[in-house]
């Protein structure tokens, strides 16, 4: 299992509207990727979610899992989240990821799609280069939410569908986590990302 320290505070593209949204692809600055297959080729395609949790570390998803929300450039807030994955082509995997409620299955945020090179070895499965993990992985406009739910502290169903280059594999894995303000953003996190948010009211 991979555990890195991610800054979480770096500067990302993340649209903070709801409904899907274009595929965004690695940084520009990103070396090319050279194809090959991560994994076994002839084997059906598996994922694991994956996200940043409330203390910058990358880890892989269980139930009931923290995931931290943070602050992209243009505010608001965000949760990185996607998969590591196995069998498929580690060149121009498309990832696309948001929170849906578990009951009914409705969108509580817009959906994020990401391009993503495969390339990082973690464990059985392929990751992201660790330099390239906030631009790779989903940033999903956590807060404001669209329906005025409010996330922050509330066990909520994340989404996960992962596609190969080639299109013909995918894959979609759902696990529970507990969307988390992180220690030093306490009050203005906790009121954007509560229910019934109104614009300036936040400290």
């Amino acid at each position: 299992m991979l555990l890195r320290r991610a800054a979480l505070l770096l500067a990302v593209l993340a649209c903070g509207c709801p409904g899907p949204l274009p595929v965004k692809p690695p940084r520009p600055d990103a070396g090319p990727c050279v194809d090959h297959a991560a994994g076994d080729a002839s084997a059906a395609l598996e994922a694991q979610p994956v996200g940043i949790d409330p203390s910058g570390n990358l880890k892989v998803l269980a139930d009931g899992d923290a995931l931290g929300l943070a602050v992209p450039g243009q505010g608001g807030y965000v949760l990185y989240a996607g998969v590591r994955a196995r069998n498929l082509q580690a060149c121009g995997v498309t990832m696309s990821a948001q929170l849906v409620d578990g009951t009914t299955g409705q969108s509580l945020t817009g959906l994020d799609q990401r391009q993503s090179d495969l390339t990082t070895p973690s464990g059985d499965y392929f990751l992201p280069a660790n330099d390239e993990l906030l631009f790779a992985l989903p940033n999903i406009p956590a807060c404001p939410d669209p329906l005025g739910k409010g996330v922050q502290g509330k066990s909520i169903v994340l989404q996960v569908t992962v596609t190969d280059r080639t299109r013909f594999k995918a894959a979609t894995v759902r696990v529970n986590v507990v969307p988390t303000c992180p220690q030093s953003l306490q009050a203005n996190c906790q009121c954007v990302c509560g229910p019934n948010y109104q614009a300036g009211s936040c400290p």
